[in-house]
């Protein structure tokens, strides 16, 4: 096995990246090219990564999405982490339309809302504007949002 030493370095390099955790091409490739490594080595590296399975921003994502859920996040936010990662909106928009739907994110918001209640009881508009930013910041569509805070005021539109 005949290989140059800058392909061995890099593979090298990329399998101590892959190793700690899961990455997306694009984390992949920008770290490579913050190593110096030549732009053929890492067209050369990506492409094997890929061949092995090593890089499936497919699977990526949806991983990603089962841990985000696991931890309270609405699907904007997901949306926007994972595009911000690098991976493709169209893939990104397939693995959200098969993990997160509507009724599921109202249950988060629900559950979310109920450990957040205020101790005495009372909801003023103070309280319902904190929940609401909350729960944006967190990724919730704010239809859902809306919905839900307004049930717990009373009333529904």
């Amino acid at each position: 096995m005949d290989e140059q030493p800058d392909l061995k370095k890099a593979r090298t390099m990329a399998l101590r990246y892959l190793t700690y955790r899961a990455r997306t091409a694009q984390e992949l490739e920008k770290y490579l090219q913050k190593k110096n490594c030549q732009p053929a080595l890492v067209v050369e590296i990506m492409t094997e990564m890929r061949d092995y399975g090593y890089i499936d921003d497919a699977r990526y994502a949806a991983d990603y999405i089962s841990y985000r859920k696991a931890g309270k996040y609405g699907e904007k936010r997901i949306r926007y982490e994972l595009l911000n990662k690098g991976v493709n909106r169209a893939v990104v928009s397939a693995e959200l339309e098969n993990s997160i739907c509507d009724e599921e994110e109202l249950e988060m918001i629900k559950e979310l809302i109920r450990k957040r209640m205020p101790a005495d009881g009372k909801y003023d508009n103070k309280w319902f504007g904190r929940q609401f930013a909350y729960l944006a910041r967190r990724g919730y569509k704010e239809s859902l949002v809306m919905k839900t805070l307004q049930e717990y005021r009373g009333y529904d539109d």
